[in-house]
């Protein structure tokens, strides 16, 4: 689908206000509320790559890291798309439970799935930015990171929006260009997070791990979310104002009787 077809004015404007601190505490408090379905789903992730994993180890007949290491480009190259052909929907499956939980939509750990009919285009989407994040590396190293930070809405635009993988790829630039800078302090906090995780043998990771897919899911409903979506501070000053209103209801019912 071509990028013209949707409504991108929001995403494009320039007009959202990135505080990395609101963005920060709004996932956390979806990370508690979505902790049984971001945790479950994330387990699920993980044990689909062990599988695949062992699969090759025993295809491969791989004992050491210097086995790993002799492999054959073909042989690499094989791993690397099959590894990226499977994780790639699962992946961007979590991303969307992300985005799914800031626009306060129910999510399982089945959600994990909702977008293998996707796998091919969302196989070739990483394969592509993979391969200009890796030129930009070797280049220099700024273009590789500036690729590396605004290609983060890639997959959520071709599974949100159904763009194509070349579309979606230069949208997500074009969108997250402006907030390059936050992005880079963004993952830099993820950086000590995941020290953290490192510390506490992994035990961190049941709480690292939600957050970081709700950072993203809230990013990205903020910025590209459709204008019919209620953002979750609305979604709760409409909560309290119900109440207030039935209670309000109540009290002249009582009253007319």
């Amino acid at each position: 689908m071509n990028p013209s077809n949707q409504n991108f004015d929001k995403a494009l404007s320039g007009d959202y206000k990135l505080s990395i601190k609101s963005v920060f505490e709004r996932a956390n408090t979806l990370s508690k509320k979505s902790f049984a379905s971001m945790i479950q789903a994330l387990a699920i992730l993980f044990l689909i790559m062990f599988v695949v994993s062992m699969l090759f180890i025993q295809a491969y007949d791989i004992q050491t890291v210097e086995d790993f290491n002799n492999l054959g480009q073909g042989q690499s190259s094989m791993i690397n798309i099959v590894l990226t052909l499977v994780l790639a929907p699962l992946i961007t499956g979590i991303l969307m439970m992300g985005v799914s939980n800031a626009r306060s939509e129910k999510t399982n750990a089945v959600s994990v799935f909702n977008f293998l009919s996707l796998s091919i285009l969302l196989c070739l989407a990483s394969l592509i930015t993979s391969i200009l994040i890796t030129i930009g590396f070797a280049l220099l190293i700024a273009p590789g990171l500036y690729l590396y930070l605004t290609t983060k809405f890639t997959l959520p635009l071709i599974a949100d929006k159904r763009l194509s993988p070349i579309n979606a790829i230069i949208m997500s630039v074009k969108i997250l260009h402006r907030y390059a800078f936050h992005l880079l302090l963004i993952m830099l906090i993820f950086a000590v997070l995941m020290v953290v995780v490192f510390f506490t043998l992994g035990l961190a990771f049941i709480w690292v791990g939600p957050l970081y897919f709700n950072v993203f899911g809230v990013l990205y409903q903020d910025i590209v979310g459709d204008d019919t979506e209620k953002p979750l501070e609305q979604d709760v000053e409409n909560e309290i104002g119900g109440e207030k209103n039935i209670a309000r209801s109540n009290g002249e019912t009582h009253f007319d009787a």
